[in-house]
């Protein structure tokens, strides 16, 4: 090798200077911190998450969804179930309650509004409010009239109600029936609303008050016929 391909070699050969050791030294701690915070991002959103459904906030993801959640009885207040609904841009949704005759599963038949109803109707037992786009609050209350109650519908601080029967639930001593029930509990559920969703479906059964203290028992198994009880649930509007 001559002494003109000597000088063309070291001409070419790769030279660092501090300055630029340093630069790629910093970015690459930058990386790292990045990555670790990344790392860490992910339990505390889900601990945001858990924080703010224990105060019964909406923790909503996607907001061309349809999000419920069960507020805290602590919150909602005695003899109240209270739910939190938000409804997507450009829907309407239906919250509907339906008092006593409540199946196992699905809903009942005749559940359409009439078509004169306003933003809350019902009558005799069929309870209705209209949800339009953003957020809600959707309450059963049970409203006592010394031995009578009333079940009611409020909704954003309207209220509808349908009368109950006297000396049937919610009246009943709670030692004398058994609650089967489901719905949304106290975390965010989200969904396409394509079907109806159930907040609270509350099924009563009466006990035989010989057998309340008696241990030997068989538990009583949720029957198939319809029961007392509340079913609240929120669907689309036709």
């Amino acid at each position: 090798m001559d002494q003109n391909d000597t000088t063309s070699a070291s001409r070419f050969r790769p030279r660092f200077s501090l300055l630029t050791v340093l630069l790629v030294m910093a970015l690459v701690a930058c990386g790292i911190t990045i990555w670790q915070l990344w790392q860490e991002v992910g339990p505390l959103r889900a601990e945001n998450k858990r924080f703010n459904e224990e105060r019964g906030t909406l923790v909503i993801g996607d907001p061309n969804q349809l999000h419920a959640l069960k507020i805290p009885d602590r919150f909602a207040g005695e003899g109240r179930e209270s739910f939190r609904v938000y409804v997507p841009p450009g829907q309407s949704y239906v919250a509907f309650l339906w008092v006593n005759s409540i199946p196992k599963a699905g809903f009942p038949e005749h559940r359409k509004p009439s078509d004169f109803a306003g933003i809350l109707g019902g009558g005799h037992g069929r309870l209705f409010g209209e949800l339009r786009p953003g957020e809600h609050i959707v309450t059963v209350n049970t409203v006592r009239h010394g031995g009578k109650a009333d079940i009611a519908l409020d909704v954003d601080s309207l209220d509808v109600s349908a009368n109950t029967t006297k000396d049937q639930w919610p009246t009943a001593k709670p030692e004398n029936y058994t609650v089967f029930g489901g719905g949304v509990d106290r975390t965010t559920v989200a969904a396409d609303g394509a079907e109806p969703l159930v907040l609270l479906r509350q099924r009563i059964m009466g006990v035989a008050r010989e057998t309340v203290h008696v241990s030997y028992v068989t538990p009583i198994r949720e029957p198939d016929l319809p029961l007392d009880g509340v079913l609240l649930w929120v669907e689309r509007a036709k």
